[in-house]
């Protein structure tokens, strides 16, 4: 019995020496294939990210190509307002000339009525002192005329 006893302790530790050796390769099979499950899971979630992004991308040159769009109305409207700007800033220069040779013209208006006056104090001063009073009620009439 005791060779019967060997033999199932020689059988045993065959048993376990078999398991022993074969459980890493089974081990290391299962691992390599749920790297390749996990890396072929990875490449669905990087291709699906790819393809979201190039939904963006072309969402993105939409966007893009209707504010060029937008910029160029607004382009051309600034332009519209600057040309009047320019022609307004040239109406402006046009009426201060204006301004000033009619301001020229009054100041030289305003000598000419203070000859005027100056000279037709003289007249009345010497039709007074000559005492000719109907030339000179003529002459009040025609100033006081003037003022109203």
């Amino acid at each position: 019995m005791k060779c019967a006893g060997r033999r199932n302790t020689l059988a045993i530790l065959l048993a376990v020496g078999v398991l022993t050796v074969s459980f890493p390769f089974t081990v290391n099979a299962t691992t390599t294939k749920e790297k390749l499950d996990q890396a072929k899971e990875q490449k669905k979630v990087t291709e699906s990210a790819i393809d979201a992004t190039k939904k963006n991308i072309s969402g993105m040159q939409g966007e893009k190509n209707s504010l060029q769009g937008q910029l160029g109305l607004l382009n051309g409207n600034l332009q519209k307002v600057s040309n009047k700007l320019g022609e307004l800033e040239e109406k402006i220069s046009d009426k201060m000339d204006e301004i000033s040779s009619a301001q020229k013209a009054l100041e030289k208006a305003k000598k000419t009525e203070e000859i005027q006056y100056e000279n037709m104090k003289k007249r009345i001063r010497f039709m007074y002192e000559r005492g000719d009073s109907a030339y000179l009620e003529l002459f009040l009439h025609q100033r006081i005329l003037r003022i109203f």
